[in-house]
């Protein structure tokens, strides 16, 4: 029986391990990463990601609105970011990880700067996505994404079923 304990308590003290520092599961909810991920799917988040870059999806902290969130990054710390006519342009060149007709251009209507240590994100369903687009969202900061999400490589059934 002591040695049952020992061993359950070894696993769960690894576990916590693992999650704390290298990977940790994330629920998806809501439809903003259609149809790359959808609502209520099983991510694998990897911790130790330190360089991020354009295409990758993260989940992030947001202080405002005290949640995690999953997006796409679509500009990196230093790059320029415009959504007009539909259209988001980095750099001044249609972005390839945007793939949807985008009305809303918020704070990237006008060409936004994207800061040091900052990226500018986006839902791949666009239309039902609150990102960085949204003042209270913003560009996000290095320190409040907590990983990369490992791309899922097994088919997706989005049926529902």
């Amino acid at each position: 029986m002591k040695k049952n304990l020992i061993f359950l308590l070894f696993i769960l003290f690894l576990t916590m391990y693992v999650s704390q520092n290298l990977y940790q599961l994330n629920l998806i909810q809501g439809e903003s990463m259609y149809p790359t991920y959808k609502n209520m799917q099983l991510t694998l988040i990897d911790k130790r990601s330190t360089d991020f870059q354009c295409g990758d999806v993260v989940v992030f902290y947001c202080p405002s609105l005290d949640c995690t969130m999953v997006k796409r990054i679509i500009a990196a710390p230093g790059q320029t970011v415009l959504i007009s006519d539909g259209n988001v342009l980095v750099d001044g060149v249609q972005s390839p990880y945007v793939c949807q007709y985008t009305d809303f251009g918020g704070t990237a209507s006008n060409e936004l700067l994207v800061g040091d240590s900052q990226f500018f994100v986006m839902g791949d369903n666009s239309a039902r996505s609150r990102d960085s687009r949204y003042e209270e969202i913003g560009c996000v900061s290095r320190e409040n994404i907590i990983g990369r999400v490992i791309p899922n490589r097994l088919p997706v059934d989005n049926t529902g079923n």
